[in-house]
């Protein structure tokens, strides 16, 4: 393996070895920025989210959902929302339709519930898939509950 050092550098060549080292140091320091800001701590802006790719977006969208899955078994229905709302928009429309359905859940669950959200969800599923069982149980169910409440 070579290695450059000051000595084994030309004179005529340094000037271009220090450039190319600049812009290396460059692109590794936005490759550093752009990964640290698709972490799942922080939403990322449209902008930042148009900057990935499929196979980022994707991975993405399955870590929110995963964590809001384990926010859901810790009852931490807020915070489950919070993140299936962030895992929709980065989310490729072959997902939307089941998030929609996992958030509307967490509404369900919330005390008091949320029952309006409910149906908003699960029409937003059943918009994207007509036979999703669960948006259509959901959906009734809060139906039935607006009704009871005399909202409906």
């Amino acid at each position: 393996m070579f290695t450059f050092t000051p000595a084994s550098i030309a004179p005529e060549h340094k000037r271009i070895f220090l450039i190319a080292a600049a812009a290396a140091a460059a692109i590794a320091l936005t490759v550093v920025a752009v990964r640290s800001s698709t972490s799942t701590d922080k939403p990322l802006s449209k902008r930042q989210l148009a900057r990935l790719s499929p196979d980022e977006r994707r991975a993405l969208v399955q870590t929110l959902r995963q964590r809001a899955e384990a926010a859901t078994q810790a009852d931490d229905y807020e915070r489950a929302v919070e993140l299936y709302t962030r895992a929709l928009a980065a989310a490729d429309a072959s997902a939307v339709a089941a998030l929609h359905t996992s958030r509307a859940w967490c509404y369900a669950s919330m005390r008091p519930p949320r029952h309006r959200e409910v149906v908003r969800d699960c029409d937003a599923a059943l918009a994207l898939d007509p036979l999703d069982a669960m948006a259509v149980l959901r959906r009734s169910i809060a139906l039935q509950e607006l009704k009871a409440m005399g909202e409906r």
